[in-house]
């Protein structure tokens, strides 16, 4: 199964939502896998709510150009983990250009961010950004 919830940062209450099965489907040899589905499961949520405003949050299985290209067709937007060994251009890129440092004071606290704003290898492709 694979599972989705929606949650807020000012909210503790957590709304789970229906689970997509990872089954064999039918006519088929191999079994499902969580990457089909996910796609099953964002568009069942687009569907079901066109209007919502959705930030998908997912680990480094969902970050390749098929996926991304899925989420901005459905108009979601997203934040997705990246694994090193996974994506070693990308890090290649980050290591290699110069940061633009970000700083937060609020409530006496300071965060820093570093933002980069689109990796050249894949603007064509997804047009991310790496944080």
């Amino acid at each position: 199964m694979l599972g989705a919830v929606l949650v807020h940062p000012d909210h503790s209450e957590v709304f789970p939502l229906a689970p997509e099965p990872i089954l064999k489907q039918d006519g088929a040899r191999k079994n499902d896998c969580e990457r089909n589905a996910a796609k099953r499961l964002l568009a069942d949520l687009r569907r079901a709510h066109p209007h919502l405003k959705l930030i998908v949050v997912e680990d480094g299985l969902a970050s390749n150009a098929p996926h991304i290209r899925q989420l901005q067709a459905l108009d979601l937007r997203f934040i997705l983990g990246a694994k090193q060994n996974d994506h070693t251009d990308l890090f290649d890129w980050v290591a290699a250009t110069p940061k633009t440092r970000e700083v937060d004071e609020k409530r006496g606290q300071t965060t820093f961010s570093t933002f980069y704003r689109i990796a050249p290898m894949l603007k064509k492709v997804v047009r991310p950004r790496f944080l």
